[in-house]
């Protein structure tokens, strides 16, 4: 086989659930996302409340300051990904942004998924 050259392809990313402005029960929510293209371990998830705090969840169950959490893969270094992340949310309204990293350190964003919890 010849030389094939750097990967520049960004990986692809699409949220499973939940769907866009659903509205969940509140307590246990299941966020989940599917990506592929060689996706690293390193990806993650942001979670926003929209309504009482206005701030973003931490990987302690805290509300503060914007960060990532990272998510757990299973498949680590496949070319088709899943994970998901559960949280445990009070009636409101919520959004999460979710970031992912492919082997070559290409990026892609999924669209803002915004939902309610009641």
């Amino acid at each position: 086989a010849g030389w094939v050259g750097p990967d520049v392809v960004d990986p692809s990313v699409a949220v499973m659930a939940p769907v866009a402005v659903a509205s969940t029960p509140s307590g246990a929510i299941e966020l989940s996302v599917s990506a592929g293209n060689t996706v690293t371990d390193n990806n993650v998830i942001a979670l926003h409340d929209d309504t009482t705090t206005r701030q973003w969840l931490q990987p302690n169950g805290t509300w503060g300051s914007f960060n990532w959490q990272n998510a757990v893969l299973d498949a680590p270094g496949g070319t088709a990904v899943n994970w998901t992340h559960d949280v445990t949310l009070p009636p409101g309204n919520y959004g999460f942004a979710t970031r992912v990293t492919d082997t070559s350190g290409n990026q892609t964003r999924a669209p803002w998924r915004a939902f309610g919890a009641s």
